[in-house]
């Protein structure tokens, strides 16, 4: 009797915890956390999560910040293949046209530097505290044979406008 009960115990224990331990890994970043690219280092600033133009800054060249790719070693049957379909960005673009903020999502070749883009997410005109995304195939990555990187890139027309990235999700 003890053992048939026991193994009710375990069984039920075991199909409780079994949609948590299968759940997806997603990949996430605040963009606060990016590598400043060297021709941005003197007119960006980062604030809490969001990285955005220096205030008092003239300049109307891009911000560039690079987000490296880890492997969260997602659910997958193969955890070197998350099955990541989706790169969002979370940004605010008051006042400026689309595209003002872009993450673009690459796939690196490893020895070569050569690389490929998989994705873009671009901002929409005008649009405060949203979110853009791309999609592409489940089958995309591969950690074992490829490394990836998001590159963010903030644009504006005048110095009275601050595009803003704040966050970025692979999942």
């Amino acid at each position: 009797m003890r053992s048939g009960s026991r193994l009710i115990v375990f069984v039920a224990l075991l199909l409780t915890l079994t949609p948590g331990a299968f759940a997806a890994k997603d990949w996430t970043a605040v963009a606060s956390t990016g590598a400043i690219d060297g021709s941005s280092l003197s007119f960006f600033t980062f604030n809490g999560p969001a990285l955005t133009y220096l205030t008092g800054s003239t300049s109307l060249t891009p911000v560039i910040a690079r987000y490296n790719v880890t492997n969260t070693f997602d659910n997958n049957a193969n955890p070197d293949m998350p099955g990541w379909t989706t790169l969002e960005l979370g940004y605010s673009a008051a006042g400026l046209p689309a595209n003002a903020v872009t993450a673009t999502l690459f796939q690196v070749e490893p020895c070569t530097g050569s690389q490929t883009v998989i994705c873009t997410a671009d901002s929409l005109a005008g649009a405060v505290n949203m979110c853009s995304s791309c999609t592409f195939p489940a089958a995309t990555f591969n950690f074992a044979l490829h490394l990836y990187y998001i590159e963010v890139v903030l644009t504006r027309p005048a110095s009275n406008l601050f595009p803003t990235a704040k966050t970025l999700r692979l999942f």
